[in-house]
């Protein structure tokens, strides 16, 4: 029988968005759950003392009151210092290295979720910084998974109670195609056009084109 906890046995996993809430419930559920080898923390930070310093708060936290004393599971959590917003994730050359060779699963929980950020904000965040990290997973010896986290806006304009199939959907602006090249020129303007309340859910909803 197939066993998504049994996947990570002796995985090496990069996670973004760990300081994130959806982020957290999936390092906390790693740690406790799974025989995970070691668990990559993309923490935004000046330096990797900063990103360890983070990451020793991030622990701190009341969601992982369960492992915070079992000291073998937290020393399988590095933190690497990075920014999702920048180009190669804001990563040393030397990280980026050490991550291709080792990975094995990348879990892409990071976004900007503010409703009303800016739109050039929102999609360097959300649309390139996921570039970014499939960049990253094409430069990976071992890799065997990218899962990408989503949320309830992605295919809003579709109709309701409609059932969302397993494939990718076009972004439409009335009965045209949005295309992916108008991403980095998007305005505020083609957030209300083309069917989206807000900045953050045409940028999720630009993953999909």
């Amino acid at each position: 029988m197939f066993s998504i906890t049994e996947q990570f046995n002796s995985s090496v996993v990069l996670l973004t968005g760990a300081t994130g809430y959806v982020g957290r419930l999936v390092l906390e559920s790693l740690l406790r759950t799974t025989a995970v080898e070691q668990v990559y923390v993309l923490l935004r930070a000046k330096d990797s003392s900063s990103a360890d310093d983070r990451l020793s708060m991030l622990l701190q936290s009341s969601m992982f009151h369960k492992v915070r004393e079992q000291q073998q599971l937290l020393a399988k959590v590095s933190a690497v210092a990075g920014d999702i917003a920048q180009p190669g994730l804001g990563l040393a050359s030397g990280s980026a290295q050490q991550l291709q060779q080792r990975l094995t699963i990348i879990l892409h929980c990071a976004a900007d979720i503010r409703l009303e950020v800016d739109i050039q904000s929102a999609l360097r965040c959300n649309y390139l910084g996921t570039q970014e990290v499939l960049q990253l997973a094409c430069g990976c010896q071992h890799l065997k998974a990218l899962v990408h986290t989503s949320s309830c806006f992605v295919n809003m304009n579709q109709p309701r109670s409609s059932v969302v199939q397993e494939r990718i959907y076009p972004l439409k602006f009335g009965t045209r195609c949005v295309m992916c090249a108008m991403a980095v020129s998007a305005t505020a303007w083609v957030a209300t056009h083309a069917g989206c309340g807000h900045n953050w859910c045409l940028t999720r909803a630009r993953l999909r084109c």
